[in-house]
């Protein structure tokens, strides 16, 4: 259980890790498109916003499933304590 508290923070902070990683590609690897680019940078700039949508759409779900933990892992602890007598 020791264990299991210490990690509980862990998808929290995969989550973030991913979305920053999804908004650095989106942001500053692709950036704004060139005004008349050649066909090789356009599909440069097409891969790397993909890359950036995949990556935020990722970390959200990761958010959305971490704070759910989270939030299991507080109402288990709190029926816990209210149902143990040795508490």
């Amino acid at each position: 259980m020791k264990t299991l508290i210490k990690l509980r923070f862990l998808p929290l902070i995969t989550s973030l890790a991913v979305l920053a990683c999804g908004c650095y590609f989106a942001v500053f690897k692709a950036g704004a498109p060139y005004q008349d680019p050649t066909p090789d940078l356009q599909a440069e700039w097409e891969r790397y916003m993909q890359i950036g949508g995949w990556l935020n759409a990722i970390g959200l779900l990761l958010l959305l499933f971490s704070v759910v933990f989270l939030i299991v892992l507080r109402i288990k602890a709190n029926n816990r304590t209210r149902h143990d007598p040795r508490v």
